[in-house]
This record gives C-alpha cells, structure tokens and sequence, in this order.
C-alpha cells in the first residue's frame, strides 16, 4: 500500500452559476489532480471515495478518501554486498531501506541528475550520502 493511508484530498470548485456545479466539473477536476484512470475509478466506485461534498457560496468541497495503490515488491539491497568495504562504517544498519534500494542504482552507479521526494522519515539523508561516496569512490578508481 501506499505512504498517504491518512491522507483525506480536499478539492474546491468554483462555480459562477448553478449550472457549473454538475458531477462533470468534479470528475473533470477530479481528472486534473489525479489522472485519468483514478477518475474511472471514482466514478464507478462513488462511494468509497467521495466522503463529502459540502456547496459553500462560491465553491462546492468535495473530500476524497486516500488512493492507495498497490506497489511492487522492492528487494532490499544488502550494504555490504553492494558498497566497497571501505564504506561499510558508512552505515549503521545491513540493508537499505525500501526508497534506497529503489535508487540505489541510479545513486551509486550513475551520473544522472536525481529529484528525489519520498515522505518524512524515508531517509533521503542517506541517498545523498550514497550519491557523495560515489563521487568519493571514482575519484579513488581514478587515483588507482
């Protein structure tokens, strides 16, 4: 499941007149924060998505329940097995978490720029040292 399981999405449409506050404006702006097949989704499943939808003067609130998704099953990369020895102590723990493990290809063994965002707690910190002792590590094989 996904990180978000609290998360309760709260979108507001803003109508001008009575016309505009039809079910079409909510799926379309629904389409707009979520995508396309959420919105198929929600449409054929109301109920256990759409908690709420309160009209205020200009605007109709319409709160939606957490989309979770089913994720792949990441295999954990072992420290040890992946790092050269001399960064091992880098480390106070034997394997990367979930997020790391997903990167950690593209952190240690690439050039390529990353953007990475993931939740509070998910150890980014980390990634970035994974990244710098990359930069350490060719500078070593360089040197050799």
């Amino acid at each position: 499941m996904g990180f978000s399981k609290n998360f309760l999405k709260i979108l507001e449409i803003e109508y001008e007149n009575e016309e505009n506050e039809n079910e079409d404006n909510i799926n379309n702006l629904i389409k707009l924060a979520f995508g396309d097949q959420v919105r198929e989704n929600i449409k054929r499943d109301k109920e256990n998505y759409i908690t709420e939808s309160i009209k205020h003067e200009n605007y109709i609130e319409v709160k939606i329940n957490p989309i979770l998704k089913e994720r792949k099953k990441v295999d954990l990369i072992n420290v040890k097995e992946k790092l050269p020895e001399y960064f091992h102590k880098c480390f106070n723990f034997n394997l990367f978490n979930e997020i790391q493990s997903m990167v950690f290809n593209k952190t240690f063994n690439s050039d390529e720029n990353l953007l990475i965002a993931a939740p509070t707690g998910a150890d980014k910190t980390n990634i970035a040292l994974i990244t710098i002792l990359r930069e350490i590590n060719k500078e070593l094989r360089m040197k050799n």
